[in-house]
């Protein structure tokens, strides 16, 4: 008598497609729920390198006219009266193209993304003397709540 050859198992069993599937599944729901966090981040990233930027560009403007006819995104500012009661005010956008459009508050018709307020404290080398420079504060405040906390820069700037 002839016995038949056993068939060798061939494939998945439903239980381990199934439980692939799970696992699968799992993993991917994982995966996705970072997506908003690096966005996110990288949305701050990109605001904080901007301010930078801004920064650096109206010290730089500041510190290349003389001290008393410096300018700071095309206002003329006298450094030997400027003081912490009169801060410059301005709102920044981005264009389409990716530019920075400074203007007033509340100016153009495109809401700004960012505040920007420039404080300005005098230095004299002793109390009632002249004065010999500003220390300057650039504060940048974001308009969306998501973008996080205003950024602070300063900087000495003298007069030579």
């Amino acid at each position: 008598m002839r016995t038949l050859p056993t068939l060798e198992r061939a494939g998945f069993t439903l239980v381990e497609v199934v439980l692939s599937l799970g696992i699968t599944t799992f993993s991917l729901v994982c995966l996705m729920g970072l997506f908003p966090v690096g966005l996110r981040n990288s949305g701050r990233s990109i605001f904080e390198t901007r301010c930078t930027h801004l920064a650096y560009a109206a010290f730089a403007e500041l510190r290349a006219g003389p001290f008393e006819a410096a300018r700071c995104f095309g206002v003329q500012l006298n450094l030997a009266i400027m003081d912490v009661q009169t801060p410059l005010r301005l709102e920044a956008a981005l264009s389409p193209e990716g530019t920075l459009l400074l203007q007033a508050p509340g100016a153009g018709p495109v809401p700004g993304a960012f505040r920007v307020d420039l404080f300005f404290k005098k230095i004299s080398a002793t109390p009632g003397a002249a004065v010999v420079g500003n220390r300057v504060t650039l504060r940048v405040t974001p308009l969306r709540e998501a973008q996080g906390k205003p950024l602070e820069y300063q900087t000495l700037i003298g007069k030579l």
